[in-house]
């Protein structure tokens, strides 16, 4: 998540790819992540340039658990409604942290924190689609989580965060 000059070329040259007719692949879909430390100076006219050029779906995720790196959602909100004014065609999202739940199991008792709803009350309408970064592996100490949730082709630990997530956003969080 940043747009170092080389990342910037890779981004170029994918854009470039998506026009090609001749090619054995085509690019139909472009995520374009924006870095926590990029935020206070995204360049809109790079990213327009992009989007005016890019001939499949362009998504574009704004920093990486700004909740968690100490981002203001207000910075967050800023970038996201320049967003929306100068390249409304895009889908914008956020990635945030699964440590936005206050509780996730048992999983119909699940919900967001507090804090987060209040920090993140003006951005969550506004995003095309909630995005979140989820690692069964990291939260698999949780008590009362039985092991056969844990191991198993199944993944139901991750089913379980996935749903449990859902039924937060549901109850804790009036969207669309």
């Amino acid at each position: 998540y940043d747009l170092a000059p080389s990342n910037r070329a890779i981004v170029e040259e994918l854009v470039r790819q998506s026009s090609r007719t001749d090619a054995g692949y085509s690019v139909k879909e472009l995520v374009i992540g924006i870095g926590n430390k990029e935020l206070p100076f995204v360049d809109m006219d790079w990213l327009r340039g992009i989007a005016d050029d890019f001939k499949g779906a362009l998504h574009i995720a704004i920093g990486n658990e700004p909740d968690r790196s100490g981002v203001h959602a207000d910075r967050v909100l800023d970038v996201l409604k320049a967003l929306r004014a100068e390249i409304p065609e895009a889908q914008v999202t956020v990635p945030f942290a699964y440590s936005i739940m206050h509780r996730s199991h048992p999983v119909e008792k699940s919900k967001l924190e507090k804090e987060f709803i209040d920090e993140y009350k003006n951005v969550l309408p506004l995003l095309d689609y909630f995005t979140i970064n989820i690692y069964p592996f990291l939260s698999s100490g949780t008590k009362g989580v039985a092991m056969s949730n844990l191991t198993g082709p199944e993944m139901n630990f991750l089913n379980d965060q996935i749903s449990a997530l859902r039924i937060a956003l549901d109850r804790d969080f009036l969207h669309n």
